[in-house]
C-alpha cells in the first residue's frame, strides 16, 4: 500500500461575486435612483465581508 505525500495548505482566499438587477422607479428621474444607489446603499454593500467591488 503506498501512502499518499503530505497535501501543503495553499493560501486560498475566497471573493464574494454577485451580480444584482436593480429596478429604478418609473416615476423618478432615472439619475436620481442610479445616485441612490451610488450613494447611500453603497456603504451598506461594501461592509460585506469579502466583497471588493461594488459597481
Amino acid at each position: 500500500m503506498s501512502t499518499s505525500p503530505a497535501v501543503t495548505p495553499l493560501d486560498v482566499k475566497k471573493h464574494l461575486t454577485s451580480s444584482i438587477l436593480l429596478w429604478v422607479r418609473t416615476d423618478q428621474p432615472r439619475q436620481a435612483g442610479m445616485d441612490h444607489w451610488k450613494g447611500p446603499h453603497s456603504g451598506i454593500i461594501s461592509a460585506t465581508p469579502g466583497l471588493e467591488e461594488y459597481r
